[in-house]
C-alpha cells in the first residue's frame, strides 16, 4: 500500500480543523483546566489548590499554556486548535497502527474521523482527546515491539506510555493491555523490553509532571488510586433514570459505547474483532486488547466514571481499526457507510459530541434518556443570541445557571461593559426575578426547568435535542 495513501484523510480533517476551531464553545471544566496550565508553567504553588486537578498529569495544559502565552489570539480559540491538532495526530497514529496490522490505514482513518463522538470531543475536551493520543501511540510503538521484539522498541513504548500517563496517571492500564496481548499472542520475549517501557515511562510521567516530584512514587500511585475512587458522586442521566456516578450498572460502559458508535462502525468492529482472533496475530490482538481490556475491568471494578463515554475515549481508535480489519477485503464502495454519520455530524456541527445512533433513537430521541450536551459548550451560542437581543440604553442583567468555575462558558462571549452576569447552582419555581432580563441555563441537572413561569424566548438545539434554554426578555 503506497504510504501517500495515509496522508488523504489527515489532511482533510486538517483543513476541516482549520475551517471549525473558533465554533466550539468552552466546556464546563476549561477554565480550570486552563488555570491548571498557567500555574504550572509558573511552577506556582497554587497548584495545590486547585480543587483535584493536581491528580492529573499537566503535560497538554502546559503545552497549551506556554502557546497561548505567546500568541496573539483569544486563548480559548488556541487551545481548542491545539486539541484539535491532538486529535489529527491519534488519526495519524491510527493510521500507522494499521500499517502494522497489515490493514488498508486510509479505510481505518476515515471510519474514525466519521466517529461523531470522538470528532466533537477533538476541539474542547484537553483532558481525554491528548490521553487518546498518547496512548494510540502508545500502541503504535506496542505493535512495532510485537513484532520485533527490540529493547529499543521498549524505550519508545516507554516515551509514549509516559506522555500518555503525563496526561492522566491511570493511562498505567495500558501495560494491563499490552500484559494480556503477549500472554493471549505468547511473544515472552517481548516481556523484557515491556519492562523497560514501564520504567522509562515512570520516568516521563515524572519529568512532565511537578507535582509529582514531591515524592515521585507515592504521588502518582495516589492519582490512579483517586482516578480509579473518584470521591465525588456526580448525579447523571441513564436510561430516563437520575443515577449518582457512583451507582452505575456493570452494562454501563458497553452500553454507552455501543449506543454512541455508528451502527454500520459498531457492526463492522464486532467482525473485525472476531477476525483478529482468529488470525492470531499479535498486532491485530492487541487492537481487540485495546478495548476488551477496558470493558472487563469496568464490569469487575465499577469505576466512578460519568459524561458518557468520556473517560474511555482512548478506546475509540480501537473501535475504527477493528471495523477496518472487517472492511479492508470488502468492495470499496462498502465505504459508503461512513457517509451516514457524516450527514448527523454536518447537523449537529458544532456539537457532534452530543451524538447517538438509532439504538438509542438518535441525539433527539437520547435526550430524555441520557446527558447530551453536557459541557456547556452551547452557551457559547447562547451568548451570541444575548448579544444580539441585549437591552437597550443600559446593561443586560443575565443570570446563568453554572458553578463559580462553569459560567466562563458563557461570559467569555459577553462584552463585560454591557452585560452583567450572576448565576446560580440549584433549583428555583416561579418567574425570573424583575432584577434580571434573561435565564440562561444548560439542561444538564435540570438547571433549564428553573423559573419555569418565565417562557423560553430561544433554544439551543439540534437534531431535536435541546442544550441551552434562554427565558425573559429585556423590560
Amino acid at each position: 500500500m503506497p504510504r501517500w495513501r495515509e496522508a488523504i484523510i489527515p489532511v482533510i480533517y486538517a483543513i476541516a480543523i482549520f475551517v471549525t476551531f473558533r465554533q466550539y464553545g468552552i466546556t464546563w471544566d476549561e477554565s480550570l483546566q486552563s488555570r491548571y496550565g498557567e500555574v504550572t508553567l509558573a511552577h506556582d504553588p497554587a497548584v495545590a489548590t486547585l480543587r483535584d486537578v493536581r491528580y492529573y498529569g499537566p503535560l497538554f495544559e502546559t503545552v497549551a499554556a506556554a502557546v497561548y502565552r505567546v500568541v496573539p489570539c483569544d486563548k480559548y480559540d488556541v487551545r481548542h486548535l491545539l486539541i484539535a491538532l491532538t486529535g489529527l495526530a491519534t488519526v495519524i497514529a491510527a493510521g500507522r497502527f494499521c500499517r502494522r496490522a497489515g490493514v488498508d490505514p486510509l479505510i481505518c482513518q476515515l471510519m474514525f474521523v466519521t466517529l461523531p463522538q470522538f470528532y466533537g470531543h477533538a476541539f474542547n475536551n484537553s483532558k481525554d482527546i491528548p490521553l487518546a493520543c498518547a496512548a494510540t501511540w502508545t500502541m503504535v510503538a506496542f505493535a512495532r515491539l510485537l513484532q520485533t521484539e527490540r529493547m529499543r522498541d521498549g524505550v519508545l513504548t516507554g516515551i509514549a506510555l509516559g506522555a500518555a500517563m503525563g496526561s492522566r496517571a491511570d493511562a498505567i492500564l495500558l501495560v494491563l493491555i499490552g500484559g494480556v496481548t503477549i500472554v493471549a499472542a505468547r511473544r515472552w520475549r517481548a516481556l523484557v523490553p515491556s519492562m523497560v517501557a514501564v520504567a522509562v515511562a515512570w520516568i516521563v510521567m515524572v519529568a512532565v509532571w511537578p507535582w509529582s516530584w514531591g515524592n515521585p512514587i507515592a504521588r502518582p500511585i495516589e492519582a490512579i488510586n483517586i482516578a480509579a475512587h473518584f470521591p465525588q458522586a456526580i448525579p447523571l442521566l441513564f436510561e430516563g433514570h437520575p443515577i449518582l456516578s457512583t451507582q452505575l450498572p456493570a452494562r454501563y460502559l458497553a452500553e454507552m459505547l455501543a449506543i454512541t458508535t455508528p451502527i454500520f462502525t459498531l457492526l463492522f468492529a464486532i467482525a473485525g474483532a472476531v477476525i483478529a482472533l482468529r488470525k492470531g496475530d499479535p498486532v491485530k490482538i492487541l487492537a481487540v486488547a485495546w478495548i476488551a481490556v477496558p470493558l472487563l475491568l469496568f464490569i469487575v471494578a465499577r469505576p466512578n466514571v460519568y459524561d458518557g463515554i468520556r473517560h474511555f475515549l482512548f478506546v475509540v481508535p480501537a473501535i475504527a481499526i477493528l471495523a477496518a480489519i472487517a472492511m479492508t477485503p470488502l468492495p470499496r464502495y462498502a465505504l459508503l457507510v461512513a457517509i451516514v454519520p457524516l450527514i448527523a455530524m454536518i447537523r449537529l456541527h458544532p456539537y457532534q459530541s452530543t451524538y447517538f445512533n438509532a439504538f438509542a433513537g438518535g441525539t433527539g430521541g437520547a435526550s430524555s434518556r441520557f446527558d447530551t450536551e453536557y459541557g456547556a459548550s452551547s452557551y457559547r451560542e447562547a451568548a451570541f443570541w444575548l448579544r444580539a437581543h441585549r437591552c437597550a440604553a443600559r446593561p443586560t442583567h443575565v443570570l446563568v445557571g453554572a458553578t463559580a468555575l462553569s459560567s466562563e462558558c458563557l461570559t467569555h462571549y459577553l462584552p463585560s461593559g454591557e452585560f452583567v452576569v450572576s448565576r446560580i447552582f440549584r433549583g428555583q419555581s416561579g418567574a425570573l426575578p424583575l432584577s434580571f432580563d434573561y435565564y440562561v441555563a444548560t439542561t444538564r441537572y435540570g438547571l433549564s426547568a428553573n423559573f419555569d413561569a418565565t417562557p423560553a424566548v430561544f433554544v439551543v438545539e439540534r437534531d431535536g435535542a435541546a442544550f441551552t434554554v434562554i427565558r425573559g426578555g429585556c423590560r
